[in-house]
């Protein structure tokens, strides 16, 4: 069972996703900028704007999504369908919160009750 922050996480990469293929409503089409082909590094990533304020900049779809659509590894971007690139992050979940009880889904930290930015494992 997966706790509502990683339910909110497989849910912004799967729109990301989506939003990267042009599959989704054609008017959120301009939510993203892909970023030119010539990053060695990351071939398939967006751009992520500058952000000054938390409400309309750091917590935005525009922002979080490109985050996490930057931090993917390519085998998920190279998904050839939204069902593989599902799949790839449902497998993914399972291994990481499954081998690790703080939850890392995704290269992003996990936050105990408190709100507390939980790094390590408590002993």
């Amino acid at each position: 069972m997966s706790s509502l922050y990683q339910q909110r996480i497989r849910l912004l990469a799967t729109e990301m996703y989506k939003l990267y293929y042009k599959q989704g409503p054609t008017y959120l089409h301009s939510l993203i900028t892909r970023k030119g082909y010539t990053v060695a590094r990351n071939g398939k990533a967006v751009e992520q704007p500058l952000c000054k304020t938390s409400r309309y900049g750091l917590n935005s779809i525009r922002y979080q999504g490109a985050k996490l659509w930057n931090s993917l590894g390519e085998n998920f971007k190279d998904a050839v369908m939204l069902n593989n690139f599902k799949n790839l992050i449902r497998v993914y979940e399972e291994l990481v919160v499954g081998a690790c009880p703080a939850g890392v889904l995704l290269g992003f930290k996990s936050r105990n009750r408190a709100g507390q930015s939980m790094t390590s494992i408590p002993s």
